[in-house]
């Protein structure tokens, strides 16, 4: 499962280096997608008791601001991996799940 996650969000997160060049390729995953951003975010907020913990902004290969975000709930360790375009107004939950565990990493 842990594989697939980072499949999905590698997939999900376009490359910061553009001027590189990676060979890849298209996969269909199920993705849940809504109209409209804040019921979706109020559904993880209230229903799951999860809090951002992460924010990161990139472009859709349209050249659309994409901001992908990691939502918790340390309580019941759940968690959701967003995607948000606020120009068309969809969110959509990449992956979500629960048992998640937080890493010592770098200090930024």
């Amino acid at each position: 499962m842990k594989k697939i996650l980072l499949a999905i969000m590698m997939l999900a997160t376009p490359v910061a280096a553009q001027d590189e060049q990676v060979d890849g390729y298209t996969v269909n995953v199920p993705i849940n997608c809504t109209k409209g951003i804040e019921p979706l975010l109020q559904l993880i907020k209230k229903k799951y008791g999860e809090d951002i913990i992460f924010m990161g902004q990139s472009e859709s290969n349209g050249g659309q601001k994409i901001y992908t975000s990691m939502w918790v709930n340390p309580q019941t360790a759940t968690w959701s991996y967003i995607v948000v375009n606020k120009e068309i107004g969809h969110a959509c939950i990449v992956g979500s799940g629960s048992g998640f565990q937080v890493f010592d990493g770098p200090t930024i």
